[in-house]
């Protein structure tokens, strides 16, 4: 079983999941996932409150895609996963931009982001290097394996 096959599903689930209690229902969430500063933004702008809603509908929804990973091919997955990568990529950078580029050790959103996006870089890296994706044709690559080329 591929790594993909298990990462992207979890990813999925926490950034899904944190979408759309984050959407629905911020005070569910503990302070520090909330962001009490970005939601009484939001609230008090319009443009702001559409602009949040359409960022967390999306990464819903890409963490929907994320949690059906399994069921798709490998090629598929590795996209699926760079591009979640690129997203949440983008949501840390915003919320380091946001904080002055400082990183908390005690800052639990920032580390469980940090935790997410390497554990996602290092099993596309892996993923990249698993026979096949590197290489133009799998079978071929299998065949010569097993049997030494003489002169």
């Amino acid at each position: 079983m591929g790594l993909l096959k298990l990462v992207l599903p979890l990813t999925g689930l926490i950034t899904s999941s944190l979408s759309l209690v984050l959407l629905l229902k911020p005070e569910a969430l503990p302070p520090a996932f909330s962001s009490p500063q970005l939601l009484a933004a939001a609230s008090s702008d319009k443009t702001a409150s559409y602009l949040l809603e359409n960022w967390l509908v999306t990464k819903a929804g890409l963490g929907g895609m994320m949690l059906l990973a399994p069921a798709l091919g490998s090629k598929n997955r590795f996209w699926l996963g760079l591009m979640a990568f690129a997203v949440l990529g983008f949501t840390m950078f915003c919320d380091l931009k946001a904080s002055s580029f400082e990183f908390d050790l005690n800052d639990q959103p920032a580390v469980l982001q940090a935790g997410v996006l390497s554990t996602l870089a290092l099993s596309l890296l892996i993923h990249m290097f698993e026979p096949g994706l590197l290489t133009k044709d799998k079978k071929a690559k299998a065949k010569g394996k097993g049997k030494g080329k003489s002169a």
